[in-house]
């Protein structure tokens, strides 16, 4: 995207799209065939990122190069430093894993049972 658009832009449409994602549709949407595509193109980033970081550079976008090869880190270290920590708490609360867990279980043919807490 920084290829289209200034780089302010980009982290912003990101920001939207990821509280788009967390609030109407990760409660709702299951697709497994979706999900296991997601892990591989996920990926994509550690060779895509310094692959578009190298023709920013080349062609003297500097800025959009050191953003394009520090993203995948950037995304990793950001929620680490406190201050973007409390403002992401505010913004989107505690995700609830076990209901979109026990969803993608159910997609995959489990059923619940009612005597998992015994372990006897």
């Amino acid at each position: 995207m920084l290829l289209f658009w200034p780089w302010l832009s980009v982290v912003l449409m990101v920001l939207v799209a990821n509280l788009i994602w967390y609030f109407f549709v990760r409660p709702v949407v299951i697709i497994l065939p979706l999900s296991q595509f997601a892990v591989y193109f996920v990926r994509l980033k550690w060779i895509v990122c310094p692959a578009m970081a190298i023709y920013f550079y080349s062609t003297g976008q500097t800025t959009n190069a050191w953003i394009a090869l520090l993203w995948p880190i950037l995304i990793i270290v950001l929620p680490l430093l406190p201050v973007i920590g409390l403002l992401t708490l505010a913004v989107s609360p505690t995700a609830a894993i076990g209901p979109v867990q026990k969803r993608f279980m159910m997609a995959l043919g489990y059923e619940p049972r009612e005597d998992v807490n015994h372990l006897t």
